[in-house]
């Protein structure tokens, strides 16, 4: 064989090894789809046998609930204020971290 034929041999392999890969890849990709889509399919069947949410109408509280109520609802509020002032107090150390002058 002279030069050209082992040149159409040799791009010939190099064209085969390219589509090997190239379907190899398409294969995982297909599998990955089909992972997927049975997971897809599990959450809707779930998604479908949910029944409908019932909502309990609210109910008037006692007196002697009523306190009890106040010191969660108290709680809840400084719970809230808490984190807000945590955060704000975490942006201004990172403001204040920054190094302006870095030269």
């Amino acid at each position: 064989m002279n030069w050209t034929g082992w040149l159409i041999l040799a791009v010939t392999l190099v064209a085969l090894y390219l589509l090997g890969l190239v379907l190899y890849r398409l294969y995982m990709n297909a599998v990955a789809l089909k992972a997927e889509i049975e997971k897809s399919q599990l959450l809707i069947a779930q998604a479908q046998q949910f029944e409908k949410l019932e909502i309990a109408p609210a109910k008037p509280s006692s007196q002697q609930q009523l306190a009890k109520l106040m010191m969660k609802r108290r709680k809840l509020v400084r719970s809230r204020e808490k984190k807000a002032e945590d955060r704000q107090r975490r942006l201004v150390q990172r403001v204040r971290d920054i190094e302006i002058d870095k030269r």
